[in-house]
C-alpha cells in the first residue's frame, strides 16, 4: 500500500508541475500577443469590467477613424491610397481586439479594383463607399463640404449639429471645420486636453494646435452619432451572391467588449488553476524530483543526436516563422537605414506567437527534458553515434606517440578551413550567376582565393612547426617516463637552437644531480647499515657477559660495602647500556621503515591517564607540580597503543627529570578541527639553547649533564610517533618547553 501511495504521488507531482507550467506559460504567451505592457493590460481589464464599450480604447480609434474617413469623402480625397487610422490599426490589433478592424479594413481594400487605382480622386468610388455604409444604422452621419449637404444615413432620424440625437443613439460627434465636439448622454467631453496632441492622448482628430488640417479639408462638416446598443444589419441580395452584411464595424466591437469580459474571468480562473497547480507541486516537490529522475532514465537511452535534432526543431519553425521580420532588420542593418523601428521586432514576435502558443510550450518543455537529462544523466548525456565515433578515435589516438598525438589533432581544423572555403567559394558562384554585380563579385572572388591562399599556406607551416615541436615533445616526456622509471645514466641530446633545448638541458641537470644524490644516500645508508651490524656483534655479545657477570658478584656475600658500590655503578652503567643499544636498534629500524607497529583503534585520553597511572610513584618523588586536562568523551585514533604509551612515557619522563624544581608541569588533550592534540608542557631546570633540533640522536639539551641520558628519548618519541602516522613537534619559547603529539581522529 505504502509502494502505491509514493507511486501515485510521484505521478500526481509531476501532472502537477506539467499543468500548472503549461496553464501559466499559455497564459502568460497569450497575454503578451495581445498587449504591450501592463498598463495596456490594466486598462483594457479595467474597460471590460467597466460595462460601457464607449469608454474603450477601441471605440475611441473607431470614432477618430470614422471622423478621418468622413473628412476625405467631404474633400474628395483620394480613397485608393488612403489606409486605416495607422496607430488606431495597430493599437487594435497589438494592444486589444482586432474584431473592428477587418471590416472597415476589407470595405476600403475591395472598393477600388486593381485596375481603377491609378491614384486619382473619384467621385464615383466615394459614392460606392456611402452606398456599402449607409445602410449600417449604428453610425449616422452627415456630411458636409461648404455648407452643402453630400452625404448621408439619417434619413428620417432626427440628427442635427446642435446634437440632438434619435432614440437608442447616445453619443454625438460635431466637426465644425476647425474643432471636434463629443456628446455622451448629454454630457460634453473634453477632447483636446491642454490643446496639443500627443501618442498618448486620447483622441486623434483636427483641431488640437499642433494637429492643422489643409485649406479644402477645413471647410467639411461632419455630424457623426453612434448608437448605444449596436445590432447587426444584413442585406439580401439573393438575385447575384445571396445575404451579406453591411459594414457592422460597429456591432462586432460591441460584441467583441462583451465577450472580452467573460474571456477575462476565464483567463483569470486559468491562472488560479494554474498557481494551485504549483502550489501543489512545490508541496509534493521531493516526489517530483523521483518522477524526474524516472523521466531521466527513459531519456537517457536516447541518442544524443536524435535530443539535438528534436531540440532545435521547434526554434527552426519559430525561425522561418520569424524570418519576414529578420529580412526587414538584416536590410535595415546592411544597408544602413537612417531609421529603424526596433519596435518591430517586438511586433513581429507578437503576431508569431498569436495562435502558434504550441511552439512555445514545446520548446519549453523540450528545454526541460533536456535539463532534466543533463541532470541525472551526466555520465550518459553525450550517449550516441558522435560519442562512438569519438570513443573509437580516442582509444585508437591513445595508442600512437605523443608526436603523433599532437600532429593528428591539428587535422581536424585544417579539413574544417578547407571545407570553409569551399563553402564560400560556392556562395559566390551562386551568387555570381544570379543577381549580384559580375565585376565586383569577380573581384571578391580574387580576393578571397589570395586569402585562402595565404591563410592554407601558413597553416601548413605552422602543422610543420608543430610537427616538430610535437616530436622534441614526445621525446622529453619519454625521458622523463625514463627517469621516473629509476634511469639515470641515459641523458637526451637536442639542437642547441630547439625551442626545448633549455628544457633538456635542465632535464639531464636533474637527472644528474639525482644520480650524485642516490650515490651519496645509498653510501651513507650502507654505512649506516655497517654500523650497526658492527655494534650489535662487537657490544651485545660481551654487554651479555658483563652483565652475567655483575649478577654473579651481586651474588656475592662476603664483599666489601666499597666493592659492592662499584658493583651497583657498573650494573647501573651496563643496564643503560643494554637500553642505549636497544635503543638505537628501534630507532634504525623506524628510520629504515622496518618496525613493526600494530595499528588498532584506541582512546587517546584513556591511554595518556593510565601512563600518568603508571607513573604517578615517579611523580609523587619529585618535586614538580602536575597539572593535567585530558577530556573525559573517548578521543578515538589509529595507533600502535604500546609505541604510543612509550612516547608518552618518554615526555612525561623527560618533563619529571629536567623541569625547574617546583614548577608546574601540563598535560593537556585538547580538539582542532579533525585532529587530536596531546601537549606535554614544562619549565626547562637550565637555559634552553635555541639553535638544537632535540628530535635528532643523541641531542641534550644539557651537555653538562650527568643524569644518564642519552639524547634519544625525544628522537624515539619522534620515530614511533610518526610510525603510528602522528606528527610530532617541539618548541620552545625561552625557557618553556612544549611538546604537540596529534593525530588524525577517527569519525565516528
Amino acid at each position: 500500500m505504502d509502494t502505491k501511495l509514493k507511486k501515485w504521488k510521484k505521478t500526481f507531482s509531476f501532472i502537477a508541475f506539467f499543468l500548472g507550467i503549461s496553464i501559466l506559460l499559455g497564459n502568460l504567451s497569450s497575454l503578451f500577443v495581445r498587449y504591450s505592457s501592463v498598463d495596456v493590460l490594466k486598462k483594457d481589464v479595467s474597460s471590460a469590467f467597466s460595462g460601457d464599450y464607449q469608454t474603450t480604447d477601441e471605440f475611441r480609434y473607431y470614432v477618430s477613424d470614422y471622423l478621418e474617413r468622413f473628412l476625405v469623402m467631404a474633400s474628395g480625397g483620394n480613397i485608393s491610397s488612403w489606409y486605416n487610422y495607422y496607430n488606431g490599426y495597430t493599437n487594435e490589433i497589438y494592444e486589444g481586439d482586432i474584431y473592428s478592424s477587418y471590416a472597415t479594413t476589407y470595405t476600403f481594400n475591395n472598393l477600388v479594383p486593381d485596375d481603377e487605382d491609378d491614384g486619382t480622386v473619384s467621385r464615383n468610388l466615394i459614392d460606392k463607399l456611402n452606398d456599402r455604409l449607409k445602410d449600417d444604422k449604428n453610425v449616422l452621419y452627415q456630411i458636409y463640404h461648404e455648407g452643402k449637404l453630400l452625404y448621408s444615413n439619417n434619413d428620417d432620424l432626427k440628427l442635427d449639429k446642435n446634437g440632438t440625437l434619435p432614440e437608442g443613439y447616445n453619443f454625438f460627434l460635431h466637426f465644425d471645420g476647425k474643432q471636434v465636439t463629443m456628446i455622451k448622454d448629454g454630457e460634453e467631453l473634453d477632447v483636446y486636453g491642454d490643446g496639443y496632441y500627443r501618442d498618448e492622448s486620447d483622441w486623434y482628430v483636427p483641431g488640437y494646435k499642433n494637429f492643422t488640417l489643409d485649406e479644402k479639408s477645413a471647410k467639411s462638416e461632419i455630424v457623426i452619432a453612434f448608437a448605444k446598443e449596436p445590432k447587426i444589419y444584413m442585406f439580401g441580395n439573393y438575385s447575384e451572391s445571396g445575404s451579406v452584411q453591411r459594414d457592422n464595424s460597429l456591432y462586432w466591437l460591441k460584441v467583441n467588449f462583451d465577450n472580452s469580459k467573460s474571456e477575462y474571468i476565464s483567463q483569470g480562473l486559468s491562472i488560479i488553476l494554474g498557481l494551485i497547480l504549483i502550489v501543489i507541486y512545490i508541496i509534493l516537490r521531493k516526489d517530483k524530483k523521483a518522477a524526474d529522475k524516472k523521466i531521466a532514465e527513459l531519456t537517457g537511452h536516447v541518442w544524443f543526436e536524435i535530443k539535438l535534432l528534436i531540440l532545435i526543431l521547434p526554434f527552426l519553425l519559430l525561425l522561418l516563422s520569424f524570418k519576414e521580420y529578420l529580412y526587414y532588420y538584416l536590410n535595415e542593418l546592411f544597408y544602413g537605414y537612417e531609421y529603424i523601428e526596433w519596435d518591430y521586432l517586438y511586433y513581429g514576435l507578437q503576431r508569431i506567437l498569436e495562435g502558434r502558443t504550441y511552439i512555445l510550450l514545446v520548446c519549453f518543455w523540450l528545454i526541460y527534458l533536456v535539463i532534466n537529462d543533463m541532470r541525472y544523466n551526466r555520465g550518459r548525456w553525450w550517449h550516441g553515434i558522435c560519442s562512438y565515433v569519438y570513443n573509437i578515435f580516442k582509444t585508437s589516438e591513445l595508442r600512437l606517440p605523443f608526436q603523433k598525438r599532437i600532429t593528428n589533432r591539428y587535422l581536424p581544423v585544417f579539413i574544417a578551413e578547407v571545407v570553409l572555403a569551399a563553402a564560400s567559394l560556392s556562395a559566390i558562384i551562386v551568387a555570381w550567376r544570379s543577381y549580384y554585380e559580375p565585376i565586383s563579385i569577380t573581384t571578391y572572388a580574387l580576393f578571397f582565393l589570395l586569402v585562402a591562399g595565404l591563410l592554407i599556406f601558413f597553416q601548413l607551416a605552422y602543422a610543420k612547426n608543430n610537427k616538430t615541436i610535437s616530436q622534441d615533445v614526445g621525446a622529453l616526456i619519454n625521458q622523463i617516463e625514463a627517469v621516473h622509471n629509476g634511469d639515470l645514466t641515459n641523458t637526451l641530446r637536442r639542437p642547441e637552437d630547439a625551442d626545448l633545448a633549455k628544457a633538456v638541458n635542465e632535464l639531464n641537470d636533474i637527472q644528474q644531480g639525482m644520480f650524485t644524490a642516490m650515490n651519496e644516500q645509498i653510501k651513507s645508508e650502507r654505512m649506516k647499515v655497517e654500523l650497526i651490524s658492527n655494534v650489535s656483534h662487537d657490544i651485545k655479545t660481551p654487554l651479555t657477559s658483563i652483565i652475567s657477570y655483575i649478577e654473579l658478584l651481586k651474588q656475592e656475600e662476603e664483599l666489601p660495602d666499597h666493592v659492592r658500590e662499584y658493583v651497583a655503578i657498573l650494573d647501573s652503567k651496563s643496564q643503560r647500556l643494554k637500553e642505549m643499544v636497544k635503543d638505537v636498534f628501534e630507532i634504525s629500524k623506524a628510520a629504515s621503515g622496518q618496525l613493526p607497529v600494530n595499528i588498532e583503534e584506541l582512546d587517546l585520553g584513556k591511554l595518556l591517564r593510565q601512563t600518568l597511572a603508571d607513573m604517578q610513584e615517579k611523580i609523587d618523588e619529585s618535586d614538580i607540580i602536575l597539572r593535567t586536562e585530558i577530556m573525559a568523551d573517548p578521543v578515538m585514533i589509529l595507533a600502535d597503543g604500546q609505541r604510543l604509551y612509550r612516547v608518552f612515557q618518554n615526555l612525561i619522563g623527560n618533563a619529571l627529570l629536567y623541569s625547574l624544581p617546583g614548577s608546574r608541569v601540563y598535560v593537556t588533550l585538547n580538539l582542532s578541527g579533525e585532529m587530536a592534540v596531546a601537549c606535554v608542557k614544562n619549565t626547562s631546570r637550565t637555559e634552553i639553547p635555541t639553535d638544537l633540533d632535540f628530535t635528532e640522536r643523541f641531542v641534550r639539551g644539557d651537555e653538562s649533564r650527568t643524569d644518564g641520558g642519552s639524547g634519544l628519548g625525544l628522537s624515539i618519541a619522534r620515530s614511533f610517533t610518526e610510525a603510528c602516522n602522528g606528527e610530532f613537534k617541539v618548541e620552545t619559547n625561552a625557557d618553556l618547553f612544549t611538546v604537540t603529539v596529534s593525530f588524525k581522529r577517527v569519525k565516528e
